[in-house]
């Protein structure tokens, strides 16, 4: 995943470079290069979101109370 992003931020710099020289050519593959290594990021993400639904639907899940709280021992830091 690392290089994917790491390879991203390589097309986000030379569409940069390419901008800044007037380089239509070189704009032209920077944006293709972005929307391949966008696509196979997005297609990954995908994945994680229909294994997650998954997931929810087959389970016998208890009701999440409206006050419920994730406990602090989880260390989690996006909790109300």
């Amino acid at each position: 995943m690392s290089r994917r992003i790491g390879l991203l931020e390589s097309d986000a710099n030379l569409l940069s470079q390419a901008y800044e020289s007037d380089d239509e050519l070189a704009i032209q593959a920077a944006l293709m290069f972005i929307r391949y290594r966008a696509m196979g990021l997005s297609s990954f993400f995908d994945a994680i979101v229909e294994d997650a639904e998954k997931t929810l639907l087959t389970g016998n899940w208890p009701k999440i109370p409206d006050d419920y709280s994730v406990p602090k021992k989880c260390n989690y830091p996006y909790d109300k």
